[in-house]
């Protein structure tokens, strides 16, 4: 019996394969406010083709901060989390946020040297192998020089992994994240001196300096956020008008940029206009709590390939296809993965 249903529900997964539409790689994007009461700060989850609404940031959740709105966002799906920082101040508030409970996050710690003087930073990314958060800073105040930085979630301490200026160049990175298939740190370079960049860095060797992988497209002038992974780095160039009102995704494989809607519209009345900042990062999975769990390989449809890697995680006793959610790995997460994969996403 136990084979028959397996045997059947490959039939099922084969089936609906075949009127899966496509969809790139899933990230969460985040705004700032640009104007108090004007251009709210909003959350959003983009399958590439369309945004779907998860929070007002200072609304819903009522975080506490002098520039409301997320300046850095990084996924760590393996735990079912991202991080986010908040500008409050002179130095950045660090959250992290569950997939099953965004309205309810967690504040981890208040970034700052190592002599406890506040310090702020951009963009974040988490090395889900290392379990290290890192941050960006594209301002070399403060005692601290603009480079990559490791931070300490138990006191907020931030520790020099790059220097920017090492060897003299001039870079303005203020978006980073962790791409988790080829251990990688991309960051986005927002300074034409360079010709406008994504580069690469190895965490395990960050001395070693940065990689160039491609130059940005002419018209995109403005990066804030960057999201990697599912073989895609995602670029969140919000609403303005140098970036043609779009997000530009980069596919790794090939070569090739494309767009993604945005759903910021540009601000009104700001004098920052059209340029607001926010963070990006990978989230494949978050939209399980929607239902999209099923979508175990978080490449944004139903296939076949969700079912076997499902498969391969129940063999291997991993409790990511408990999904009955009962502690134990039993046939009736077959059955619940099956309704699920049934009722689509």
């Amino acid at each position: 019996m136990f084979t028959s249903f397996k045997t059947a529900a490959i039939a099922s997964a084969a089936g609906l394969a075949m009127c899966a539409s496509a969809a790139h790689a899933q990230f969460i994007t985040g705004i700032t406010k640009p104007v108090f009461g004007e251009n709210q700060p909003e959350a959003y989850f983009n399958l590439g083709d369309s945004n779907t609404f998860l929070f007002d940031i200072e609304t819903d959740l009522g975080i506490p901060a002098t520039a409301p709105g997320f300046t850095g966002l990084a996924g760590d799906d393996r735990n079912r989390r991202f991080f986010a920082t908040v500008r409050n101040g002179p130095n950045d508030d660090v959250y992290v946020f569950s997939y099953d409970d965004l309205f309810n996050p967690t504040k981890l710690v208040e970034t700052q040297d190592d002599a406890g003087n506040d310090i702020s930073i951009d963009g974040l990314a988490y090395d889900a192998d290392a379990e290290i958060l890192y941050g960006t800073r594209t301002l070399g105040s403060g005692g601290l020089p603009e480079g990559l930085y490791a931070i300490d979630l138990d006191t907020g301490v931030l520790t020099l992994a790059l220097d920017y200026a090492d060897p003299s160049s001039t870079y303005t990175i203020g978006a980073i994240d962790y791409n988790e298939d080829d251990g990688l740190i991309y960051l986005a370079d927002d300074d034409d001196t360079g010709g406008r960049w994504i580069y690469s860095v190895d965490p395990l060797d960050p001395t070693s300096g940065l990689t160039e992988i491609v130059q940005f497209p002419d018209n995109v002038t403005d990066v804030d956020g960057l999201a990697a992974g599912g073989g895609e780095i995602f670029l969140l160039t919000d609403n303005a008008n140098a970036n043609d009102g779009v997000h530009h995704i980069y596919n790794l494989a090939d070569g090739t940029f494309g767009t993604a809607p945005s759903p910021y519209p540009a601000p009104a009345g700001s004098p920052i206009a059209p340029n607001p900042s926010g963070g990006a990062g990978y989230t494949p999975n978050l939209l399980d709590v929607g239902g999209c769990r099923a979508d175990i390989d978080g490449d944004g449809e139903l296939t076949l390939f969700d079912f076997l890697e499902f498969q391969n995680l129940f063999d291997a006793g991993d409790l990511q296809a408990d999904f009955d959610e009962d502690g134990e790995l039993t046939l009736f997460d077959f059955l619940e993965f099956q309704n699920q994969f049934d009722a689509g996403c």
